[in-house]
C-alpha cells in the first residue's frame, strides 16, 4: 500500500514537471510567436540568377559585382500582415576565381534591419541566397543554367554569338537517357514555342515541356556544337542538368572538391556525364503540355492517349452497366404483378420492403373509370395488360394522329399479408392529370382529369392505405392528357411499406441535395472569381452552374410542389438543352476552336436548343410521326456532339496534353449516348439519367481545371496588389531621396558660386600686391569650380517621380535613335496617385518604343506624347510609328508579340484597368504606319 502511495506520489511529480516544461515552451513559443514570420521576398527573381563569365575577364567580373550588389541594395521580406527592409551581407568575393574554369557560388546572409526586428522575423528558408557564377572557356561553347522562374529555364552561353544564326535543337525521351543515347538519337530543329534565343543565352518554356518526360536540348552555331542541357519536370520540381561535352568542369561541383579540368570530347567512348542538378519548387497551375513534333516519343505519348480513351470507355460502360443492373427500377428483382395481380408474402414484402409497379397493368384506353364501374365486376370495356415506361400511349391504337393525346385508365389488385397494417404508394410524375381510387376510396387527385373540366397539373406525392379484411386492395388510376408530349403513367410508382419508402425517398431527395449544393457551391465562387479578376472561363462556369442547377432541381421541386405543365416541363426541357449549349461554349472556348467551326457548333446546339423548346409547345398540335421523328433527330444529335466534342478535344490533346481531361469526358459522353440506346429501359431509383450523370461529371472536371487557372490568377492578383504596396513605398522612399539630393546639388551650386566671389577677391589683392603665382593658380584652378553640366529632362512636371520617368524614356530614346516629343501639364487637383500616373505612362511609352524596334534602321521613328486640360477633362495622347501589325484579342485590346505571353502583353490591360478605375475613356486608332492612343479622365 505504502509503495502504491509512493508510486502515485511519483507519477505526479513526473507529471508536473513535463507540465512545467509544456507551459514554458509555450510560453516561450507564444513569445517568439508574437512576432511577424516573414516568408516572401518580394522580386525574388532579381537576384535569384547565375551569372557566366568568360575566363580572364576582370572587367566583366567588376560590372557582375556591380550587378549583384545594385541588385540586393533594396530587398523586402513580407508576408499577409507586415513587411520589413533586409540588410545584406557582402559575400566572399575572393571566392570567384576568374582566371580557373568552374562555377562559383556567392553566399549572401540576409536579415532584417534594426527598426523592423523587434517586431518581425526572417524565415529560415530565405536567411541565405546563393548565386552561382560560372567562368567558362568562350571556346568550349559551354551552356550554364542561370535561373529557373514560373515560366521559364533561363540558359545563358559562351561565347558571344549572333543569336538570329544560332539554332536550338530538341529531343524527348520517356527514360533519361546516357550520351551515347543522345549521340545516335533523331533532333529536331526546336520551334520559338519552345525555346528562343535572346542576348547571351535562351529561355525554355516551361509550359512546353511534358510532366515526368526528359527534354534535351543543344544549340549549332556553323560547325559549332555546344554542351547538351537535359531538363527534366515531374510536376513537384524541375531540374537542369548539363551532360556530355562538359570541356572545362564548369559541372563539377566545386564545394570542398578540387576542381577538374577535362579535354574537349573526342570519342562517344570518352565521353563524360558529369552532372550538376538545380531544384526548384513546382509552382506552375494548369499547364498544357505540348507533344513533341518528331520521333519515338510522340508515338509512345499517342498509344498512350489512345490507351486512356479505351481505358475510359471500358471504365463508363462499366459505369453505365452498374447503373442499369443495380440502380433502375426496371431491373430490381422482386416480385411483380402478372394478368394485373400482384401477389405478396411476408418474406418477399421483407425482402423488398419498396419494389417497382411496372409489370402487367390492366389498361382501359379511352375511359375515365371510378370504383362504381367495378362494383358489378369488371366493366364491360376494351381492356389490355400494359408496362409502364416511357414508350406508353394512352390510345391504344396506332391509327391515331396522337396516341399520347386522350384518356385512360389504370387498374391493379394487390393481395398483401397480413402483418403489415398499412402500405404507402410513391407517385412519380403523371401526365397530366389523374384521380387515384384505392379499395373504392379516392385518396389522391392532382389536377383534373374531365375532359370538359380538364386541368393539368404534376407532382411527385406518396399515399398511405390499408387493405380490406381480405387483405386486398384495388388501385384504380383514371388519367387523361391533353397538353405534354408523354402521356399517362410513364414512369413505375413505388410501392412498399412506409418505412421502405420513406428510406428510397429519403435518399433520393438527399443526392438531388448535395449535387445542388455543390452546384450552388460552384456557383458562388466562380460569380466572385469572375468579379474579382473578370475571367471569361469564370463567367462561362458561372452561366453553366446556373443552367444545370434549373435543370436537376425538378425532383425536389415536384416533391415540394405541384406544378402545372405549362411553364415547369417547358423550362425543364430548356435548362436541359441550354446546358448542353453552354457544355459546347465552354467546350469550344477552353480548346481554342477556330473561330467558324466554333460559330458554327455553337449555332447549331443553339438552334437546337430553341427548335426542342418550340416542340414542347407545340406537341399538342403535331402527329406521332412528328414526335418520332424529333426523337431520332435528339438521338443523332447526341452523337453528332459526342463526336464533335471527341474530334476537338483530341486535336487540342495532341497539341496540349492535359486537355486530356476533356478528351475523356467527350468519350465518356459518346458512351452515354450509345448506351442510352442500348437500354432504353432505364429509370433510375437513385440520381439522375445518363446524361445528367455525364453533365455532372464535365462539370466537375472543368471545374478542377478552372479552379487551378483562376487560383493562380487570383494568387497573382494578390501577389500584384502586395508589390503594388512595396512599390509604393520604394517611389516614397525614392521620392524622398531625390528631394534630399536636389537640396544637396543647389547648395553645392550656391556654396560654388559664392567661392567663385572670393577667389576674385583674393585674385585682386594678389594682383594688387604684385603676385604672379598666386592670380595663375587661381585661374588655373577656376577650371574645376565649373559647375558640371547635367543632362535634365527637357520638361519639369512638377512631380519627381514623371519627371524620372521621362528621364529613363528620353535615355532610351536616344540610345535606340528615337525621336521621343513629349508635352505635359497636370491639372491642379487631379484624382490619379502618383503611382498610377507612372504605370499609365510608363505603359504608354513602352509599347511605343517597342513598336518603334520593330522597325527597320532606315525608318522613321518617332514618338509623340502630348497632354491638355479642359475644365472638366485631362487628355493625353501618344502617336508612334509601328510596321502595321496589328492582332486584335478577344478585349479589343492588341495582342502581344512577346514569346513570353504569360508575363507580357498586359501593359494596355492594365492602363485599361486604371482609366476605368477614374470612369475615363480609352480610344485605340491604328492609321497606316501610325498608332493612337488617346486617354480622357475626368477632373
Amino acid at each position: 500500500m505504502k509503495n502504491r502511495f509512493y508510486n502515485i506520489i511519483k507519477l505526479f511529480l513526473i507529471f508536473g514537471v513535463l507540465s512545467g516544461l509544456v507551459f514554458s515552451e509555450s510560453v516561450s513559443v507564444s513569445a517568439e510567436e508574437e512576432k511577424e514570420v516573414l516568408d516572401h521576398i518580394a522580386s525574388s527573381d532579381v537576384y535569384f540568377s547565375g551569372y557566366m563569365l568568360a575566363i580572364g575577364n576582370e572587367e566583366g567580373w567588376e560590372e557582375t559585382q556591380s550587378c549583384i550588389c545594385d541588385s540586393m541594395s533594396y530587398l523586402v521580406a513580407y508576408n499577409d500582415n507586415a513587411e520589413a527592409i533586409l540588410t545584406v551581407s557582402d559575400p566572399d568575393w575572393d571566392c570567384v576565381d576568374i582566371y580557373t574554369e568552374g562555377i562559383y557560388n556567392l553566399d549572401f546572409s540576409l536579415t532584417i534591419c534594426e527598426e523592423d526586428a523587434p517586431y518581425c522575423v526572417l524565415d529560415p528558408s530565405i536567411q541565405n541566397v546563393i548565386i552561382p557564377v560560372c567562368v567558362s572557356n568562350p571556346e568550349d561553347f559551354e551552356l550554364f543554367p542561370a535561373r529557373t522562374t514560373q515560366t521559364s529555364h533561363v540558359i545563358y552561353f559562351l561565347p558571344d554569338i549572333p543569336s538570329e544564326e544560332t539554332e536550338i535543337y530538341i529531343f524527348f525521351s520517356d527514360w533519361e537517357c546516357t550520351f551515347e543515347e543522345l549521340e545516335n538519337c533523331d533532333w529536331t530543329l526546336c520551334s520559338t514555342d519552345t525555346a528562343y534565343m535572346k542576348s547571351g543565352g535562351f529561355s525554355i518554356s516551361r509550359s512546353a515541356l511534358e510532366v515526368s518526360n526528359y527534354a534535351y536540348f543543344y544549340l549549332q552555331y556553323g560547325d559549332m556544337r555546344s554542351q547538351i542541357i537535359e531538363v527534366y519536370e515531374n510536376g513537384k520540381y524541375s531540374s537542369v542538368i548539363g551532360i556530355g561535352g562538359d570541356r572545362d568542369g564548369g559541372d563539377a561541383s566545386i564545394c570542398n572538391t578540387p576542381i577538374v579540368t577535362q579535354p574537349a570530347p573526342i570519342t562517344p567512348a570518352e565521353k563524360t556525364t558529369n552532372r550538376h542538378r538545380y531544384c526548384v519548387n513546382w509552382r506552375n497551375c494548369f499547364r498544357y503540355l505540348v507533344f513533341p513534333q518528331k520521333g519515338k516519343v510522340m508515338k509512345k505519348v499517342q498509344y498512350r492517349l489512345y490507351f486512356g480513351m479505351l481505358m475510359t470507355a471500358v471504365l463508363a460502360s462499366l459505369f453505365f452497366c452498374f447503373l442499369y443492373r443495380y440502380n433502375n427500377k426496371y431491373t430490381q428483382n422482386s416480385t411483380q404483378a402478372i394478368n394485373g395481380l400482384l401477389i405478396l408474402s411476408d418474406e418477399e414484402l421483407e425482402e423488398h420492403p419498396c419494389r417497382f409497379l411496372w409489370n402487367d397493368w390492366m389498361y382501359y384506353p379511352g375511359v375515365l373509370l371510378t370504383p362504381d364501374d367495378f362494383l358489378q365486376g369488371y366493366p364491360d370495356r376494351y381492356m389490355a395488360y400494359v408496362d409502364i415506361s416511357a414508350s406508353n400511349r394512352l390510345k391504344i391504337s396506332r391509327n391515331s394522329s396522337n396516341g399520347n393525346y386522350g384518356c385512360g385508365t389504370y387498374v391493379m389488385h394487390c393481395k398483401l399479408p397480413d402483418s403489415v397494417s398499412s402500405y404507402a404508394m410513391d407517385m412519380p410524375e403523371v401526365f397530366s392529370s389523374y384521380n387515384m381510387y384505392v379499395n373504392e376510396k379516392l385518396v389522391m387527385s392532382i389536377g383534373n382529369p374531365q375532359p370538359d373540366q380538364y386541368q393539368d397539373a404534376t407532382g411527385n406525392r406518396m399515399v398511405v392505405f390499408s387493405p380490406d379484411e381480405n387483405g386486398m386492395a384495388t388501385i384504380i388510376i383514371a388519367v387523361s392528357n391533353y397538353s405534354h408530349i408523354y402521356g399517362g403513367m410513364t414512369y413505375p410508382p413505388a410501392f412498399g411499406t412506409m418505412k421502405g419508402l420513406n428510406y428510397i425517398r429519403g435518399i433520393r431527395l438527399a443526392l438531388c441535395l448535395c449535387m445542388l449544393l455543390l452546384l450552388s457551391i460552384s456557383i458562388t465562387v466562380s460569380l466572385y472569381l469572375w468579379k474579382k479578376i473578370h475571367n471569361q472561363n469564370a463567367l462561362y462556369f458561372f452561366l453553366l452552374c446556373i443552367l444545370m442547377t434549373g435543370w436537376m432541381s425538378y425532383p425536389i421541386l415536384h416533391t415540394m410542389l405541384i406544378l402545372p405543365v405549362f411553364p415547369a416541363y417547358f423550362l425543364e426541357i430548356l435548362f436541359c438543352y441550354l446546358s448542353l449549349f453552354m457544355m459546347v461554349m465552354m467546350h469550344n472556348y477552353i480548346c481554342n476552336v477556330h473561330q467558324k467551326a466554333s460559330w458554327i457548333s455553337n449555332s447549331i446546339a443553339l438552334l437546337f436548343c430553341l427548335g426542342v423548346s418550340v416542340y414542347s409547345l407545340c406537341a399538342g398540335f403535331l402527329p406521332d410521326s412528328a414526335a418520332n421523328f424529333l426523337s431520332c433527330l435528339i438521338i443523332g444529335y447526341k452523337f453528332l456532339l459526342a463526336g464533335y466534342m471527341i474530334v476537338t478535344s483530341c486535336i487540342t490533346a495532341k497539341k496540349h496534353y492535359q486537355a486530356k481531361q476533356l478528351l475523356y469526358v467527350s468519350v465518356f459522353f459518346a458512351c452515354a449516348c450509345v448506351w442510352d440506346r442500348i437500354f432504353p429501359d432505364y429509370d433510375p431509383i437513385f440520381g439522375g439519367w445518363f446524361l445528367e450523370w455525364v453533365c455532372l461529371f464535365l462539370v466537375f472536371v472543368v471545374a478542377g481545371m478552372l479552379w487551378k487557372l483562376l487560383t493562380q490568377s487570383y494568387v497573382q492578383n494578390l501577389l500584384m496588389k502586395q508589390q503594388h504596396h512595396i512599390m509604393e513605398k520604394q517611389l516614397i522612399m525614392q521620392t524622398n531621396y531625390n528631394h534630399q539630393l536636389n537640396i544637396q546639388i543647389e547648395e553645392r551650386r550656391r556654396t560654388v558660386h559664392d567661392f567663385r566671389h572670393h577667389m576674385r577677391v583674393i585674385q585682386t589683392m594678389a594682383e594688387q600686391c604684385g603676385n604672379q603665382e598666386i592670380p595663375a593658380y587661381l585661374n588655373s584652378l577656376s577650371e574645376y569650380m565649373t559647375v558640371p553640366k547635367d543632362f535634365t529632362v527637357q520638361i519639369e512636371s512638377g512631380k519627381p517621380t514623371v519627371d524620372a520617368l521621362f528621364y529613363y524614356y528620353q535615355s532610351i530614346a536616344e540610345i535606340k535613335k528615337i525621336d521621343l516629343q513629349l508635352q505635359w501639364i497636370l491639372p491642379n487637383q487631379f484624382p490619379m496617385t502618383d503611382v498610377e500616373i507612372c504605370t499609365l505612362i510608363g505603359n504608354l511609352l513602352e509599347n511605343a518604343i517597342e513598336a518603334c524596334e520593330r522597325l527597320e534602321d532606315e525608318s522613321v521613328k518617332k514618338i509623340t506624347l502630348k497632354t491638355s486640360v479642359t475644365e472638366c477633362m485631362w487628355c493625353i495622347t501618344v502617336e508612334n510609328t509601328y510596321d502595321g501589325i496589328l492582332n486584335i484579342q478577344r478585349d479589343f485590346l492588341p495582342e502581344t508579340r512577346k514569346t513570353d505571353t504569360q508575363y507580357h502583353g498586359i501593359g494596355l490591360s492594365s492602363v485599361s484597368h486604371i482609366v476605368k478605375a477614374h470612369h475615363g475613356s480609352l480610344d485605340l486608332l491604328p492609321k497606316g504606319n501610325l498608332f493612337f492612343v488617346g486617354i480622357t479622365i475626368p477632373v
